[in-house]
């Protein structure tokens, strides 16, 4: 299972119960293109997945935004997620993190990753965080097993990785199972991801999707 559990929360015991909840993905265009054929089809597939077990009682706002990083998630936390009053929140801004023109350190992006979680834990107590790794780069997406190729974008990952664990967050590392794809199926990645960071809708919903999906089923005890 490429996710870590962290803590179970109760929005999922209060949705059995049938009570209403609300949930938000916050990120980049992995996640905000909520289109069949564009990298955020696995959003689609999670409104489908609510809709059938919960209905109308869970509410889902997707406030992420294309090409932005966690910095940009910063600065408009009040108004996409704290004034939404979500009961939780999915996370994901390391891909754009990692974007040179930005110009990030990865100790700037360490430190925007915990403001987001304190701010989030001060201003709206009780609500639930999940940090996500996404997809990788496709020009140096193996790095793991061929060194020398020089790619940050696993470390970005990482920092979200170790937020997770210092904060005890649930985390949804969906880079590795990408990569795990791509070991198995020699090629996966070149097949689609065509422009390099963004999957096409299938294969976000047979890798993405799939691995989400692992993780509500372990959380909501469906």
């Amino acid at each position: 299972m490429a996710f870590t559990i962290r803590s179970r929360h109760s929005i999922w015991d209060d949705l059995q119960k049938g009570e209403s909840r609300t949930i938000a993905f916050y990120g980049t265009s992995l996640t905000i293109a909520e289109e069949p054929d564009a990298s955020g089809a696995w959003v689609l597939e999670f409104r489908r997945w609510a809709n059938q077990r919960f209905g109308e009682r869970l509410r889902i706002i997707n406030s992420a935004e294309s090409g932005k990083n966690s910095q940009w998630g910063l600065e408009n936390l009040d108004e996409r997620i704290l004034s939404k009053q979500p009961d939780f929140v999915f996370i994901e801004f390391g891909m754009n993190d990692s974007y040179t023109p930005y110009n990030c350190t990865l100790k700037q992006v360490e430190g925007q990753i915990e403001e987001l979680i304190r701010r989030i834990q001060k201003c709206a107590l009780g609500t639930g965080i999940a940090l996500m790794t996404m997809n990788p780069k496709i020009e140096n997406a193996l790095e793991p097993v061929a060194p020398g190729k020089h790619n940050l974008l696993p470390a970005f990952y990482k920092l979200y990785a170790d937020a997770a664990r210092r904060h005890q967050l649930d985390f949804l590392d969906h880079y590795s199972e990408w990569i795990a794809r791509e070991l198995r199926e020699p090629g996966y990645l070149k097949n689609n991801i065509r422009d390099g960071v963004h999957p096409q809708g299938p294969a976000a919903v047979q890798i993405t999707w799939s691995n989400m999906e692992n993780y509500l089923n372990e959380v909501s005890s469906i």
